[in-house]
């Protein structure tokens, strides 16, 4: 006897153990490759992922929607959540949006344009703290 359909076409991703979509890997556009040297998630990320795996699908799962939602292409989605993230100081999150910026086309001037639209919205010791965090990504690539 077969499982019971979701009435979801089969995109060919992984599921959790409840029948999640995982989304794409971490860092990864979707229908693209992880580049080779971006592979390798965050240590932390990769705890949380390994004990809370339907947690996790879940939320891959809101941030694919949230993409297919609307007009707006990669790039410019990841400037946007790369601008939030910068907003809340979250050095993890400003390293992984200007790295999917990177692989979905946004040049260095770009990603550090963004940060530095943000000056007057959420001051100058953020934004530089956000630029710093952009440039760690920035020269290795």
């Amino acid at each position: 006897m077969s499982a019971p359909s979701s009435g979801r076409e089969d995109t060919g991703q992984r599921a959790s153990p409840r029948g999640l979509p995982t989304g794409t890997p971490f860092g990864a556009q979707k229908g693209q490759a992880m580049p080779e040297d971006q592979g390798k998630l965050p240590e932390h990320y990769s705890s949380i992922r390994e004990r809370y795996p339907d947690f996790c699908a879940a939320l891959e799962a809101l941030g694919t929607t949230a993409r297919e939602q609307g007009p707006l292409d990669a790039k410019t989605g990841h400037l946007i959540q790369l601008a939030g993230a910068a907003g809340i100081r979250s050095e993890g999150s400003v390293h992984s949006h200007a790295r999917r910026a990177v692989q979905a086309g946004a040049t260095p001037e770009e990603i550090r344009h963004a940060v530095i639209l943000l000056t007057s919205t959420i001051g100058y010791p953020t934004a530089a703290a956000a630029l710093s965090w952009v440039d760690d990504v920035l020269e290795r690539t």
